[in-house]
């Protein structure tokens, strides 16, 4: 698993709907800016589970 690639995913389950949230783990808690337009990819929001990218495509294919 250490040469793959490695993503966290999360998953929020309300009212019957299913979310996933998957960043890459390099890009975690990482703040991204350009123009007016800022993306913080938040620890709260997407660490969830470490997994591979394929193990991540997984569940977001059952989602």
């Amino acid at each position: 698993m250490s040469s793959e690639k490695l993503v966290y995913v999360k998953v929020f389950t309300v009212d019957h709907e299913v979310l996933v949230a998957a960043c890459d783990k390099e890009v975690l808690g990482r703040i991204f800016r350009e123009g007016n337009v800022i993306l913080h990819v938040s620890e709260e929001f997407y660490k969830g589970v470490l997994v591979t990218l394929d193990e991540a495509l997984d569940r977001i294919k059952e989602a």
